[in-house]
């Protein structure tokens, strides 16, 4: 959890970003999606898409980019590939944190 400043706030883009950031993003159902798309999917980065954050009372929600970096150790010629997704994100704040809910991602155009 990230904290917030006294004045409780809608959270900031920077605020989200890095509760986001603090987050162990393999729990969430969507990083399942992602990770069975290699024999070994590493998570490189993940950036908000600030310019639309959704606020809803105390809950929000967002899109974000999702780096990863594929390995296929029987692929002589792409061994090693890194892709971009888009996904969502929502969260709310909770006394002075701000908590990560779920984080899906969109595979769909993955056509390893």
């Amino acid at each position: 959890m990230s904290q917030l400043s006294q004045h409780h706030e809608a959270p900031s883009s920077k605020a989200i970003s890095d509760a986001m950031n603090a987050s162990d993003v393999t729990k969430f159902p969507g990083w399942k999606d992602v990770a069975d798309l290699s024999a070994n999917t590493t998570l490189c980065d993940m950036d908000i898409l600030d310019d639309i954050i959704i606020y809803e009372g105390a809950s929000f929600h967002c899109g974000v980019n999702v780096y990863v970096k594929f390995e296929f150790p029987d692929d002589e010629k792409f061994p090693i590939v890194s892709d971009e997704f888009p996904g969502s994100l929502k969260g709310h704040v909770e006394g002075d944190n701000i908590v990560i809910d779920d984080i899906s991602i969109d595979t769909t155009s993955f056509d390893g």
